[in-house]
């Protein structure tokens, strides 16, 4: 969120989530930490701001935590997951060590 506004602009976070991200399930790997950050820089989760004109929020939200072992998902699924636009083919080598 950018303050394009001519005003300072003040904001209240309370962001949870962001030291212990969700666990996986069966092998799933856990799920990404959320983070805020103004102007580039971290700033902590829960406390009130004031964006001046031209600041800008940034918030990267948490990610839920993975269901069974991604080495062991059938590979058709993964190709199909890459095909649909789900997953991009570097994130299938990183996550499934999936090759075509």
């Amino acid at each position: 969120m950018r303050n394009d506004s001519d005003q300072s602009l003040t904001l209240s976070c309370f962001a949870t989530r962001t030291e212990f991200p969700a666990l996986g399930m069966l092998g799933g790997r856990s799920g990404s930490a959320r983070s805020l950050q103004i102007n580039n820089k971290g700033v902590p989760p829960k406390g009130r701001y004031v964006l001046q004109p031209g600041d800008v929020l940034t918030l990267s939200d948490a990610g839920g935590g993975g269901f069974g072992n991604p080495a062991e998902r059938d590979p058709n699924s993964v190709l199909q997951d890459i095909q649909q636009g789900k997953i991009s083919k570097e994130g299938a080598r990183r996550d499934y060590n999936f090759t075509t």
